[in-house]
């Protein structure tokens, strides 16, 4: 499966790369933390390819500076607009997921459960911790993102498959 990420300065500058990108790709993920004052009517109008929408924390490597309950507002209006999937961060609080469980529910958005360490890999028992902690929400897709200085690092991600 090939994913083209989508950010721009704007909705038009993102509805033009989501057109060149549509062809060659099986899915988009809309970065709307990296979309000035995205337009999710305009930005979730089919016809388009499956669409993940994130709002990514800056703590996880985001760009999304305002409010948290803002944040997760506008992950609940993509799900009510017809997104395919939303990123969730495992790390947000539990009433804000509940908020976003329902939303999905309601319009069939599937949910990804995501981790994110923009610094390192944790060691085998962080990592661990963090898959036992994203599949307890049952999410249609857990993600766990971690930056590997060496090949090491690699295989530490690898040994969760068999999970």
């Amino acid at each position: 499966m090939i994913y083209i990420p989508i950010g721009a300065a704007s909705t038009e500058a993102a509805l033009e790369k989501m057109e060149r990108a549509a062809p060659l790709a099986d899915l988009l993920e809309l970065r709307i933390d990296r979309i000035g004052h995205p337009d999710l009517e305009r930005l979730l109008r089919q016809p388009r390819p499956p669409v993940i929408v994130t709002n990514r924390r800056r703590e996880e490597g985001g760009a999304f500076a305002g409010a948290e309950d803002d944040r997760i507002a506008r992950l609940a209006e993509a799900a009510r607009l017809g997104a395919d999937y939303l990123d969730i961060e495992v790390a947000t609080a539990p009433a804000l997921k509940a908020t976003l469980r329902e939303a999905c529910a309601a319009s069939g958005t599937k949910r990804i459960a995501s981790w994110h360490d923009v610094g390192e890999t944790p060691s085998a028992e962080i990592l661990q911790r963090w898959l036992s902690e994203a599949v307890c929400g049952s999410p249609a897709i857990v993600k766990m993102v971690a930056l590997a200085r060496k090949p090491s690092d690699n295989l530490r991600m690898l040994e969760l498959i068999p999970w």
